[in-house]
């Protein structure tokens, strides 16, 4: 008996290998372009499922510039990757700067989809990497490369921004149920973030990090906070992290064979087990 698919199923699937090719040749055309491809370091979910095989999709490309720059740079940058787009097949090009943050959103025409399937390309003027780079394998466009943060770095980011979400909210969960299960895949990939040996990608600024609270304190300061060692755990623990929360939203986002062999359990453990050991270390 054959396997029958519901229309609404099958418009999902559609809609991510579409995106996903899209955003891949995206990344490739960066890849492409000498100083975009020297001034920002793909980074987040993006380079998660696009790169290291995450089944949790994304539309966004996130990147981070490799160091310090102005506002009016990373301006320029937008609106070079604004002027990119067109030529990629997107319509609808619309670039946004909101505060440092610069966000591009374009979409592929496409039968049967109304609105066409969108993504953005965002980063933030503010933000920069402190650790050592990578060298990634552009997918499908043999022999490019793009930079991209070291996984590690990538984890401190997603946990900085948990603590700065958790004295930001004004309502809703202060957390993304997104940044729990990513940093679950990446202690999958590279072990227990704790026990990950920073001697090998520390440099410039993180030269003097010693631990996953230094790192965490010292990405939080570039965008204005002042934390202690106990800030970091205790700001963590207070956003109760929920099994059936993060269930319900990353249902939404992820391919069926990924999800049938998830245990949203061992996920939700995973953070309240660095929560604790984070405590512990403070």
């Amino acid at each position: 008996m054959p396997l029958y698919f519901s229309d609404d199923i099958i418009k999902v699937h559609k809609t991510r290998v579409i995106r996903k090719e899209a955003m891949k040749k995206t990344l490739a055309a960066i890849s492409k372009d000498e100083e975009l491809k020297r001034e920002l370091a793909l980074f987040g979910g993006g380079l998660l499922y696009l790169l290291k095989g995450s089944g949790r999709s994304t539309s966004d490309l996130d990147f981070t510039p490799t160091q310090k720059i102005s506002k009016e740079i990373g301006v320029k940058l937008a609106e070079r990757i604004e002027r990119l787009m067109p030529s990629l097949g997107f319509i609808d090009v619309r670039r946004k700067l909101n505060g440092n943050q610069n966000r591009i959103k374009a979409k592929i025409p496409l039968e049967g989809f109304e609105n066409g399937i969108a993504i953005s390309v965002e980063f933030s003027s503010r933000g920069y990497s402190v650790f050592q780079l990578r060298n990634y394998l552009v997918p499908t466009a043999e022999g490019l490369e793009i930079l991209g943060e070291h996984l590690y770095e990538i984890a401190c980011d997603k946990l900085t921004a948990s603590i700065w979400r958790s004295e930001n909210r004004r309502k809703g969960l202060g957390y993304k149920p997104s940044d729990v299960y990513d940093i679950y895949f990446i202690q999958a990939i590279i072990g227990n973030i704790l026990d990950f040996d920073l001697e090998e990608i520390r440099s410039g600024e993180s030269k003097d990090v010693g631990d996953i609270l230094d790192a965490i304190i010292l990405k939080g300061s570039i965008f204005g906070m002042d934390l202690r060692r106990k800030d970091v755990w205790e700001r963590l623990a207070s956003l109760e992290v929920d099994e059936e929360i993060v269930d319900k939203n990353i249902k939404k986002n992820i391919d069926l064979n990924t999800y049938m062999q998830l245990s949203l359990g061992n996920i939700v453990d995973y953070w309240h087990f660095l929560i604790e050991e984070l405590k512990r270390i403070a």
